[in-house]
């Protein structure tokens, strides 16, 4: 149903766009191929077998290329492009899953800054929180990956084949040149072309072609850098512990309760100096290793922990207000200041403020509990809020006709203290989360509620605190990957849930450490120094917590993702403790943010001992554990 009317112009497009392309006059089938003279490319096996059950050219169009191996994000897999999509061969999965449509929605989806709404009936999609309407959404309903046996078509073979909305209806420039509405799906994009009649007013776009043509015209790849420079042994590399291959070193010391760090615009690492009120720039202009000079950026700041340059300016999360700094004159300096929302600051507990930039061009702002188990009087606390970059409140948001004004901000809740956050390449918004101390069972306060180090953040949704707490369908206590299931907090301290609310209904973790294990920094490493195992994954800051006997570690965990999921984990920086009893809070040191730097090294900043480190591969690849 989404095929151009004249299939002859698409032709066109094909031999006039794909220069790389060998058209052959004649096609000599062998036993199992189906072959096509207008590209001259074939098809055979489960691509072909999949290509004719769910459309064939009118939904996915012709081979643009031959079967063949790519890397999709991170594992070699068989696949085949075409005009529309990416077929790629799944054979860990049970057919149909075998096959499945590449991610290219995800992998190229760009959003315009109005949308163009969409006349008839909708459909909200609450994972994303984007509706789908009118004829784009006949257009979706209309195709599917059939697997229920049933006749029709399901919303669940609809979801199979193209995905979920990740953005609103607007209108783009397309190739052509032409100007359209659109709408982006994790696998595909819909076109409305007025022009036709229906069913062919809905196109799927040419995402293969174009995809195709962008990585046969692009430059070649810049060389591999030389690998970092790796200063002298040190105090630091004496202490701690990484796994063979990697390498510890000192990078800066002498700074008060470093806390979040970030890259900035001309690739020095910056830092919230939480103590002593103040962002700092850490260069290493000569590129040895070590910090050339502690540079004051911002001072008089009330609590900075964390920052992030957007569009040239520095925004800052500070205890009660997320603010703004620019450089007005172009000399370096940050002239202008301004205060973009206030925070809440009652109460006196979790005084961290957090934010990122999502991929929507949205500030996400997270802000913890004033409590250990309570009913907030400010909707904001214990949550994750979003804002546009002026601190209005988009129209988008989940609550943003509540008639609390305050909660009009809220993106999500029911977390009480998600220090950090991270989004994923496909948009997934990962955070972590401070489980409560205190379970009045002295034992059960020992291993329970595991720290849910990953939760997938929902939209609109509530996450569990202050009335559940994530938990294995039988109750094990063994951390790592889910599936887990919120439960009702056994504690008499809990207060009493809103009527209607079920802990069912709230987000559970998607993976779990230790108890009290207060996970920090986190972030995903997207470096050129670690070896290609490591691309992708996840580390996180354990700060370690007083509520265990024996205390929880603190240690820097790496967190292993495969195909966009966290499968496992290992301690990857240790030894900031003398011995498993030691309390991190009188530790030799203990770890608090995490990033990749400019130079695909890690860096990791020590709240306790005023230090950040910096962890240096230096091995060899094929000493690497499979």
């Amino acid at each position: 149903m989404l095929r151009r009317i004249v299939a002859s112009v698409a032709v066109l497009l094909i031999l006039s766009g794909l220069p790389a392309m060998k058209i052959t006059q004649e096609m000599h089938a062998q036993t199992g191929e189906r072959c096509f003279a207008e590209t001259g490319f074939c098809i055979t096996g489960r691509i072909r077998t999949f290509w004719e059950q769910n459309g064939g050219l009118t939904v996915f169009g012709f081979p643009i290329t031959p079967e063949r191996t790519e890397i999709i994000e991170g594992r070699a897999r068989q696949v085949q492009w075409f005009e529309r999509v990416r077929l790629e061969l799944h054979p860990e999965n049970v057919p149909p899953y075998d096959v499945l449509l590449g991610r290219l929605g995800a992998e190229l989806a760009t959003q315009a800054d109005t949308t163009e709404p969409i006349e008839g009936e909708c459909r909200t999609f609450a994972e994303t929180g984007f509706a789908v309407c009118g004829a784009i959404l006949r257009a979706w309903r209309a195709n599917g990956l059939e697997f229920d046996g049933r006749p029709g078509l399901s919303e669940a073979e609809n979801l199979a084949l193209f995905g979920l909305p990740l953005g609103a209806s607007h209108r783009t420039t397309l190739s052509d040149g032409k100007i359209y509405t659109v709408q982006w799906f994790e696998r595909g994009r819909f076109e409305l072309h007025p022009e036709n009649a229906p069913p062919y007013d809905v196109l799927l776009g040419l995402l293969g072609r174009e995809a195709l043509i962008a990585d046969i015209v692009k430059p070649p790849p810049p060389p591999l850098p030389p690998d970092p420079p790796i200063p002298p042994p040190d105090s630091a590399s004496a202490q701690l512990r990484a796994p063979a291959g990697f390498l510890v070193r000192e990078f800066v010391a002498g700074l008060d309760t470093p806390r979040l760090m970030t890259v900035g615009p001309d690739g020095a690492l910056y830092v919230a100096e939480r103590g002593a009120r103040r962002i700092v720039r850490l260069p290493d202009a000569n590129g040895d290793g070590r910090v050339d000079s502690v540079e004051p950026v911002l001072s008089g700041l009330l609590a900075p922990h964390n920052m992030e340059w957007i569009d040239g300016c520095l925004y800052v999360a500070e205890n009660d207000k997320v603010s703004r700094h620019c450089d007005t004159a172009g000399d370096g300096s940050l002239d202008q200041s301004a205060t973009i929302v206030g925070l809440p600051v009652q109460g006196g507990g979790h005084t961290s403020r957090t934010l990122h930039l999502g991929p929507d061009g949205k500030l996400y702002v997270a802000a913890g509990s004033s409590c250990n188990v309570c009913d907030e009087q400010d909707p904001r606390r214990a949550t994750i809020m979003r804002f546009n970059l002026d601190g209005g409140i988009p129209a988008d948001n989940p609550f943003a006709n509540d008639p609390n004004p305050l909660r009009r901000a809220v993106w999500a809740e029911g977390l009480r203290n998600s220090i950090d956050f991270v989004f994923m390449p496909d948009g997934q918004l990962w955070a972590n989360h401070n489980g409560r101390d205190n379970m009045i069972n002295q034992q059960v306060k020992n291993d329970k509620p595991l720290e849910e180090l990953i939760i997938a953040v929902q939209r609109g949704r509530h996450h569990g605190w202050p009335y559940c707490t994530s938990e294995r369908p039988g109750g094990g206590l063994e951390p790592g990957p889910g599936p887990y299931i919120e439960t009702p907090d056994p504690s008499g301290d809990v207060p009493p849930a809103p009527a209607g609310f079920d802990c069912a209904d709230a987000v559970p973790a998607l993976f779990t450490s230790l108890a009290h294990s207060a996970p920090i920094g986190i972030a995903r490493y997207d470096g050129s120094n670690f070896p290609d195992a490591y691309r992708g994954d996840v580390f996180v800051a354990l700060h370690g917590s007083w509520n265990r006997t024996p205390p929880a570690p603190c240690v820097v965990q790496r967190v292993r993702v495969e195909n966009g999921q966290p499968v496992g984990a290992e301690d990857f920086l240790t030894g900031f403790q003398r011995n498993a009893n030691q309390p991190c809070a009188s530790a030799w040191g203990r770890p608090a943010g995490v990033i990749t730097g400019a130079d695909g090294t890690l860096y990791v900043s020590d709240d306790l001992n005023g230090r950040i480190y910096r962890v240096v591969w230096q091995g060899d690849d094929s000493t690497l554990e499979r």
